[in-house]
């Protein structure tokens, strides 16, 4: 069981946070609600393929998204190969987080971060 908490913000500047507690480890996301928005595609990603969510920083590094099988790869790390702290959560953690946001925006931004060669 993942605990979502998200205080939602739309500031470039002054960003939201995204809270994620399992059991023995707590991961906090900051993030703008137009970035968590993005994790709608989460089940379009393809790590083998390159096509992960850069979605939002943690530790002042970027937060990198994809799933797998029912299950979310959450990297952080300055790319998704090497980076330097992973969990996993269920897919539903990520639909309770964006439950937590309420309506979608009208329009999505596009869902893939830049590929990385």
């Amino acid at each position: 069981m993942v605990n979502v908490t998200v205080e939602a913000r739309n500031d470039v500047d002054n960003p939201g946070v995204v809270k994620l507690q399992g059991e023995t480890w707590e991961l906090n996301i900051w993030a703008t609600t137009d970035e968590l928005w993005k994790l709608a595609d989460i089940e379009k990603t393809d790590w083998v393929q390159r096509r992960t969510l850069q979605i939002g920083t943690s530790a002042h590094a970027p937060v990198w998204w994809h799933e797998l099988d029912g299950t979310v790869y959450i990297a952080i790390g300055h790319d998704d190969v090497t980076w330097d702290f992973g969990v996993t959560v269920p897919l539903s953690t990520v639909h309770n987080l964006l439950a937590e946001l309420g309506e979608p925006p009208e329009a999505t931004p596009p869902p893939f971060g830049p590929t990385l060669f």
